[in-house]
């Protein structure tokens, strides 16, 4: 390697990367600060993780939400399962 392929610390490249890295930190450290999980914290699937998880088809997933065997919640629409 070369004198000019190396890049050091001071360099204003690197300098402009670390201060880029700082930014983005503090953005992270503010949204964690107001962040809110949804649904209260609670972890919902939706039907499709339920499906790969119990290894069922979607209709079976149907059949069991008929029956009452898995509660769900119906939100815009979308079938959610609580986890």
């Amino acid at each position: 390697m070369t004198e000019e392929e190396i890049i050091r610390r001071e360099s204003p490249e690197m300098e402009a990367l670390f201060d880029g890295l700082a930014s983005v930190a503090e953005q992270m450290s503010e949204i964690a600060a107001t962040h809110r999980p949804l649904f209260g914290g609670d972890v919902y699937l939706t039907g499709r993780e339920v499906t790969e998880r119990l290894f069922i088809s979607r209709r079976t997933l149907q059949d069991y939400r008929d029956r009452g065997l898995l509660p769900y919640t119906r939100i815009g629409g979308k079938m959610l399962y609580k986890l």
